[in-house]
């Protein structure tokens, strides 16, 4: 059993490895979700709506906004600015990378579970993971269709406007609004990243993890 296990381990790794994914980025990626689920057990909330005691709502604002961090690390292991390359054209994809996104988006999909135990009791779990997976499905998008730096503050950006308190209303607030979240923001959210994950394994990457 032992051995079944290192010889899974030493797989992994090597597959890691052959992508570019260092310790330093696996590490990285781990200490951000952390630095997110310390957030979310903080006292602030930069909404502003007097839903509860400060700390006390479904989504700490805090915490959803770092959230941009690990989302940021995880396209370091996605392509370069490729519309020039065509977006969904098949031509170039590559079965290798097409199995490589899938394992990106496993991964996308499984860190809030996993590290769901980590945050605040008060925080809405269902609500956390859907607005990860939007933003992490946004995130992929505009890579493909812009450079990193305009990804990266695109992702910033969305979060900040819809944590700002009055900029958008909240019977739209797709982040915070739970009650949009069944019928909407979920389905939302998984239509997102499909579509994000479908383009990008189109698209051979170019990058490597760091």
């Amino acid at each position: 059993m032992t051995s079944r296990l290192g010889t899974m381990a030493l797989i992994a790794r090597s597959y890691l490895a052959a992508h570019g994914v260092s310790r330093r980025g696996l590490m990285g990626y781990l200490v951000a979700w952390g630095v997110v689920a310390f957030a979310s057990r903080g006292r602030h909330s930069a909404l502003g709506l007097q839903l509860g005691d400060p700390g006390s709502e479904p989504l700490d604002t805090i915490g959803l906004v770092m959230m941009a961090v690990p989302a940021l690390i995880l396209l370091r292991c996605l392509p370069l600015y490729t519309v020039e390359l065509g977006l969904g054209r098949s031509r170039g994809a590559q079965p290798s990378w097409a199995w490589w996104t899938a394992t990106l988006g496993l991964v996308a999909a499984l860190t809030p579970v996993v590290m769901g135990p980590l945050l605040a009791p008060t925080v809405d779990g269902d609500a956390f993971r859907s607005v990860w997976l939007l933003i992490v499905g946004v995130a992929l998008l505009s890579r493909l269709v812009m450079p990193p730096a305009w990804s990266s503050m695109l992702v910033v950006g969305v979060l900040m406007t819809f944590s700002a308190p009055g900029v958008v209303p909240w019977r739209l607030n797709l982040l915070y609004n739970l009650e949009l979240l069944p019928e909407v923001t979920w389905p939302l959210s998984v239509a997102t990243l499909g579509l994000a994950l479908v383009l990008t394994a189109l698209t051979p990457g170019r990058e490597r993890c760091s």
